[in-house]
């Protein structure tokens, strides 16, 4: 029996540490594969490098399926969730004064710090997307500069309640929307999807 990696013979049998080992099964000689190494690799098979069509780098050697990196993977994903908290807020605009130049400048304000479990950044979007909804439900969109202003007390307490008040209202309400009506969003409609009944559930 030859190596499936360098064609040397491989023997039967072979006494190892004073015990005598069975080697008929055996696909690897000990130099390329040595005894109680555990290593399974297929060694034979040379696989072409892949690159991550987003970033450019080296994906790693046990990534088989994908054309992005794992990293950059993950990170669509997150994007993907906090695209669809904004959309479930009404959309990416400033709820004060109306800014949509940027999502990058809208912040997650929670109206009672005091219930605050974390913040909504982009790190936090990896979380289950039924716990970024809760989280959500205490929060206004606004813009970075609104945000400033809402801190030094310039924004009153009672128009940051109304706001989140009137966010929340319609927010249920476009759902149920896009949920049952047929002439919302096509003339038949798909059935709810996870995030749909999951905020139906908490609305």
């Amino acid at each position: 029996m030859k190596c499936l990696n360098c064609d040397n013979h491989i023997p039967s049998k072979m006494v190892i540490k004073g015990k005598e080992r069975n080697f008929q099964r055996r696909k690897y000689c000990l130099e390329c594969s040595p005894f109680g190494a555990h290593n399974t690799k297929q060694h034979h098979i040379t696989k072409a490098e892949r690159f991550c069509s987003s970033c450019g780098k080296k994906q790693p050697e046990n990534q088989i399926k994908g054309t992005d990196c794992w990293t950059c993977r993950n990170k669509k994903q997150r994007i993907d969730k906090k695209k669809a908290l904004y959309e479930l807020m009404g959309g990416e605009q400033c709820q004060i004064c109306g800014y949509s130049r940027c999502a990058k400048a809208l912040d997650f304000h929670h109206v009672d710090p005091e219930e605050k479990s974390f913040g909504l950044t982009l790190c936090e979007m990896s979380y289950a997307w039924e716990r970024l909804v809760v989280e959500a439900k205490k929060c206004v969109l606004i813009c970075s500069n609104c945000h400033r202003e809402v801190h030094d007390d310039l924004v009153p307490l009672e128009e940051i309640c109304r706001i989140h008040k009137e966010i929340w209202d319609r927010s249920s309400i476009r759902l149920e929307q896009r949920t049952h009506n047929p002439l919302v969003g096509g003339s038949s409609p798909p059935g709810p999807t996870k995030e749909m009944r999951c905020i139906q559930h908490l609305c």
